[in-house]
């Protein structure tokens, strides 16, 4: 969510922080959202948001998604039959079979297109169909028919998250400290990868332990009980400067460093900090140098 517009669908249950009053408000949580579609008559889930249908990478979806609806970091689920909406970030549709219908800005249908693949309208959105939901879309929605897409976002405790245009939530764990004491739950954010839920991948501990386990690059983001924000990048895989650290020793070092509240942000080559003045002030582990990212943390001054 960005803005209190809703971006994509919560990978279910996985740690994330919302971001409120301007920046100025921190909460580490765990976070869960429904999308339902409204037609004349009917009503159906929607799987995804902003997101190819049929893909849902790291699991935790909705709608029977294979192999499991378990959060699996790294994961590719899949999932025959989707609506997927898709909002002007995205810009232009997968194309493919399947059903696609085209909403304004006062949610009239003004195209069903019977495959698809379009431009996502300025100030409209788009619901593509594959599989049994394509076909639910041919028969139960019509060219001028007024059709609303909702989402619904719940904390941990089930409570309604407010779509307020001061709140963004960035979804990615694991969560490091919650309450002032650090509280891992590697399996709930899908860490763990368990015979459970991914068959015969479950049965190798190996990425757990390359992941949590062993020293690399971290990001982490954290408030402590002032209300300051703490963004903290650890370098590692560099031998002779960082060895990196573990998901444990990030989150004892965000606990020492005062924070009552912080989030895990990726890491590897993705940890990436820097300054107006001084550009890039930590060091990439990628051979390449900095990657390119789709989601950064922008502090600004204030105006």
């Amino acid at each position: 969510m960005k803005d209190g517009k809703v971006l994509g669908a919560a990978t279910q249950g996985r740690g994330g922080v919302a971001i409120t009053r301007g920046g100025r408000g921190i909460h580490v949580d765990t976070y869960q959202s429904t999308t339902t579609l409204y037609a004349a008559v009917s009503t159906i889930p929607v799987d995804g948001i902003n997101r190819v249908p049929g893909q849902v990478w790291n699991c935790g979806g909705i709608g029977g998604d294979q192999p499991t609806e378990h959060p699996m970091h790294n994961v590719l689920c899949t999932d025959s039959s989707e609506l997927v909406e898709f909002t002007p970030e995205w810009k232009d549709t997968p194309s493919g079979p399947g059903t696609e219908v085209v909403l304004d800005a006062k949610h009239r249908v003004v195209a069903v297109n019977d495959a698809r693949g379009t431009t996502v309208p300025a100030t409209g959105s788009t619901v593509q169909g594959t599989g049994d939901d394509a076909a639910w879309l041919a028969t139960h929605v019509r060219v001028g028919d007024t059709v609303r897409v909702e989402t619904a976002v719940t904390d941990g405790r089930g409570k309604p998250v407010q779509l307020t245009r001061d709140t963004t939530i960035i979804q990615t764990g694991p969560t490091l400290v919650r309450d002032g004491k650090v509280s891992i739950n590697a399996y709930a954010d899908g860490i763990i990868h368990s015979a459970s839920d991914v068959g015969d991948e479950g049965t190798d501990q190996t990425f757990t332990y390359n992941w949590t386990v062993r020293g690399n690059p971290r990001s982490a983001i954290g408030v402590d009980a002032q209300g300051r924000l703490l963004l903290v990048a650890i370098d590692g895989r560099q031998p002779g400067y960082s060895e990196g650290v573990s998901i444990q020793e990030e989150a004892q070092i965000m606990h020492r460093l005062g924070a009552v509240q912080a989030l895990n942000f990726d890491g590897g080559g993705s940890t990436v900090m820097a300054t107006m003045n001084a550009g890039v002030v930590n060091r990439p582990s990628d051979a390449t140098g900095e990657r390119q990212l789709g989601n950064p943390i922008l502090v600004e001054p204030r105006r």
